[in-house]
């Protein structure tokens, strides 16, 4: 089962050499522990990581977290093979989920038949259930079709869904019920899909502003809907001025400014420039969240 609540999708920081700073995975570790997040996705930047280093940052907070924080591992690979193998790999470290995103090496023979068959196969061997991952930013524009999800949706190790795609989410809602609870993965999706019975929020602005983040999910459990409008509205603006508009440079670049350790991004991509972390700061201060 996957719980309800709040989770970090948590970047990967890197030094300027690009090397994993394991040091930063424990620090920033221990300070999100001390939040009231339900959990964590660990699958920051992990086309970026190979497999050995993505099990050692999964093995890292795992050995960090407390036990009453929930781990969501990313277990996406092109072949469903090596996902099988990682969702096996991360079961034997200890986490409780994994999560799984739409296979798009070769585009144009990935139908849908590909992808039900490539979610289907990692769901039927994983020793752990599985969390589908709808990104067509970080999926060559693909989305997950309500009717492939609607097959899925009765599968017995299937758990939820993280839906970061504003394009068609009500149908992927309505797919995934009743078998399926459904997160938002972006600030301006999490008031309408909690509205309609929502299980909560898996978010990279978590990293930077955790309690903000609690805050609105408590907000709207506890009926404070303009709270919880003024929350989605500050932090989808912050996430338009980090995230959107910098890329995950932009989130490290945030935690910086909040005492967190964002660390560098790892090459190709490159770091924010001083004009850009300066704005990056003026977001977080205009906000008012970094006090929540």
């Amino acid at each position: 089962m996957l719980p309800r609540g709040v989770y970090a999708a948590l970047v990967t920081p890197f030094d300027a050499d690009g090397e994993v700073r394991f040091d930063a995975v424990v620090t920033n570790l221990g300070r999100l522990d001390r939040t009231a997040l339900r959990g964590y996705w660990v699958n920051g930047e992990f086309r970026l990581l190979p497999t050995v280093e993505r099990l050692r940052v999964l093995g890292a907070v795992l050995a960090q977290r407390t036990r009453d924080k929930v781990v969501i591992a990313g277990c996406s690979a092109e072949s469903t093979r090596e996902a099988i193998e990682l969702a096996r790999r991360a079961a034997g470290l200890g986490a409780e989920l994994a999560s799984l995103s739409l296979p798009s090496a070769y585009l144009r023979r990935v139908t849908p038949a590909v992808i039900e068959a490539h979610l289907r196969g990692v769901a039927d061997a994983s020793p752990i259930p599985v969390v589908l991952y709808n990104n067509p930013a970080q999926a060559a524009g693909l989305n997950l079709a309500p009717e492939v999800l609607a097959r899925l949706a009765s599968h017995p190790n299937i758990a939820g869904l993280k839906d970061s795609a504003a394009d068609g989410w009500r149908e992927r809602f309505q797919a995934a019920s009743p078998g399926l609870r459904v997160l938002a993965g972006t600030p301006e999706l999490a008031l309408d899909l909690l509205r309609q019975g929502g299980a909560g929020l898996i978010l990279t602005i978590a990293n930077v502003l955790p309690g903000a983040c609690v805050r609105l999910y408590e907000a709207f459990q506890a009926g404070r809907a303009g709270e919880a409008e003024d929350l989605v509205r500050r932090l989808t603006a912050i996430y338009a001025r980090t995230s959107v508009a910098f890329g995950v440079a932009g989130v490290k670049a945030a935690m910086d400014v909040v005492g967190m350790v964002g660390g560098s991004p790892r090459r190709p991509y490159l770091a924010v420039d001083p004009a850009q972390r300066a704005a990056v700061r003026q977001a977080i201060e205009e906000s008012g969240l970094a006090e929540l």
